[in-house]
């Protein structure tokens, strides 16, 4: 269902995504498909099922609407850091305590021609740079 550690797809970078075409498109159904009905986990990127593809997917709330992220990029981080608990889909029954920035402010794709900026703070932030380490090739420390 997963790429699970100690994959090495996990530990590669991923590409932006140049084609906003019907096979990006697909390629986000699977994985909503994926993660709609995993209870204990929030977010997924796109290398966590084989797509080495700069695309994450975080649930709203713990519900079944989603923030679909898409070439996303991190523009600022604030000084201020929080520890945040953290497991993953990819290492199943682990968790940790991250340091992570407690604001950010991104930006990222809807589709080729239009992107958003938002600020985030706390649960959010926190998940959007746990997957956007993903993207990156990093993992929670093991």
């Amino acid at each position: 269902m997963f790429i699970l550690y100690p994959d090495k797809t996990l530990k590669k970078k991923s590409k932006t995504n140049k084609a906003f075409n019907s096979s990006l498109y697909e390629i986000i159904k699977i994985m909503i498909k994926k993660i709609i009905n995993v209870s204990d986990y929030i977010a997924i990127s796109a290398v966590q099922i084989g797509y080495l593809l700069r695309i994450f997917i975080v649930k709203y709330f713990f519900k079944k609407a989603f923030f679909i992220f898409i070439n996303p990029k991190i523009l600022w981080r604030s000084s201020l850091y929080f520890f945040s608990y953290e497991g993953c889909i990819s290492i199943p029954k682990f968790y940790t305590y991250i340091l992570r920035n407690k604001y950010i402010i991104v930006e990222t794709y809807c589709n080729k021609k239009f992107y958003y900026k938002f600020y985030l703070k706390n649960l959010i932030s926190y998940v959007f740079q746990h997957e956007y380490d993903h993207l990156n090739g990093k993992l929670i420390k093991v």
